[in-house]
C-alpha cells in the first residue's frame, strides 16, 4: 500500500496492490460517527464503504458496509452476489481490531 493525499482526513487515501487486484482507497466525507471512502477498482467499479459508530449502553456499534452499482452487467451482478463471501473475513478482521483499539 501507499499512501497519498493529506495524512488525514477528506482526500487522504492510499493506493494498493495485491493477488486479489489493485486500486486506490479515498476518503471522501468524515463526520463524527462516520468515515465514507470511494474505492477505485478501475474496470471493477467504484464502490462506495462506510464505517459508522454509534453510541449504545455498553459502547458503539460499529458498522461497516460497501455498496456498488452492479449495473445491467451480467458479469458484475453475478460477482455481487460472492462478495459477503470475498470480503467478509477481511471486515471481520477488520471489526476486531477496531475493537481492539477501544
Amino acid at each position: 500500500m501507499t499512501p497519498f493525499g493529506p495524512a488525514a482526513g477528506v482526500g487522504s487515501g492510499f493506493r494498493f496492490e495485491g493477488k486479489e487486484g489493485k486500486g486506490t482507497q479515498t476518503v471522501t466525507d468524515v463526520t463524527a460517527t462516520r468515515v465514507m471512502h470511494l474505492i477505485d477498482l478501475g474496470a471493477m467499479g467504484k464502490p462506495v464503504q462506510t464505517i459508522e459508530a454509534k453510541a449504545t449502553d455498553t459502547g458503539a456499534r460499529v458498522t461497516w458496509t460497501v455498496t456498488s452499482d452492479m449495473g445491467f452487467n451480467p458479469v458484475f451482478r453475478i460477482f455481487g452476489l460472492f462478495m459477503d463471501r470475498m470480503l467478509g473475513k477481511t471486515y471481520e478482521l477488520g471489526l476486531k481490531n477496531i475493537a481492539a483499539l477501544a
